[in-house]
């Protein structure tokens, strides 16, 4: 039965990361990374509003203080864009190539991650460009669905219809990146291949998409929000490490039957 397969792969990849608890390294770095680079902004932003006297109507009221608000708030933009996609790309390609061959029975090094930045980096940010592009080109009708799908969908089930509704967004586009680095594909292909792994075993990839926004849930009930807040980067490197290392063994199983 599909449910036994998922918690055989849920099972391995728990007696993987035990043996091999290198693996978490990546997503921890990248996790603090993300935590100092939101509290370097954040500082940032509170000096500029201390250094003008507190007073935001001050600031709006003036042509050439708005007209700095405005080109530090795109600078801002660029900043955040950048750094989280080409961070993303890095980390991505990096981790998944450990887990790799860390799944082959190879001991976890340093260098299996720097060899995967180095053979998917690019492919993979071409992969989030691609995304990116087609939402640019479609996003005024995505945009209104979106819209639409909130104020009717969204609020009569109390907020779980986009909780659902992200679930089934990456049920589909969850394993492109494991895609492209288990087989060497090119973006396209990979994106494709996801695709169709999501609609071949929906509900599968459903439970541990699911499963892994559920756990974190969980862990901020349990431990509380401050200790989470403080400890977050730490939990969520876990929990993202684990069921990314899950995806790639549950792909490498249904591979065959995908690819061919």
């Amino acid at each position: 039965m599909w449910f036994d397969e998922i918690m055989d792969d849920c099972r391995e990849g728990f007696e993987i990361a035990c043996k091999n608890k290198k693996l978490f390294i990546p997503l921890f770095i990248k996790n603090a990374l993300d935590m100092f680079f939101f509290i370097l902004w954040f500082t940032v932003v509170m000096l500029i509003f201390i250094a003008h006297g507190r007073d935001l109507k001050t600031i709006l009221n003036s042509p050439d203080n708005l007209s700095n608000l405005l080109l530090f708030l795109f600078f801002a933009c660029l900043t955040f864009y950048l750094y989280f996609t080409l961070f993303s790309a890095i980390f991505e390609a990096g981790s998944i190539n450990l887990y790799k061959t860390i799944v082959s029975g190879l001991e976890p090094k340093a260098q299996y991650f720097f060899q995967g930045v180095k053979k998917y980096f690019l492919k993979i940010l071409g992969g989030i460009f691609l995304f990116h592009i087609v939402f640019i080109i479609f996003c005024i009708p995505i945009i209104i669905v979106l819209v639409i799908y909130t104020f009717t969908i969204g609020i009569l089930t109390a907020g779980w219809g986009i909780v659902f509704l992200g679930i089934v967004v990456n049920v589909y586009f969850a394993t492109w990146p494991v895609a492209m680095v288990a087989d060497d594909l090119e973006p396209v292909q990979a994106i494709g291949t996801g695709i169709k792994l999501g609609r071949k075993h929906f509900w599968e990839l459903f439970i541990l998409v699911l499963a892994s926004g559920m756990i974190s849930r969980f862990l901020v009930s349990v431990f509380g929000s401050l200790i989470v807040f403080v400890g977050g980067w730490f939990i969520s490197g876990i929990i993202e490490a684990y069921f990314k290392l899950v995806l790639l063994l549950f792909y490498m199983r249904k591979r065959e039957e995908i690819m061919g």
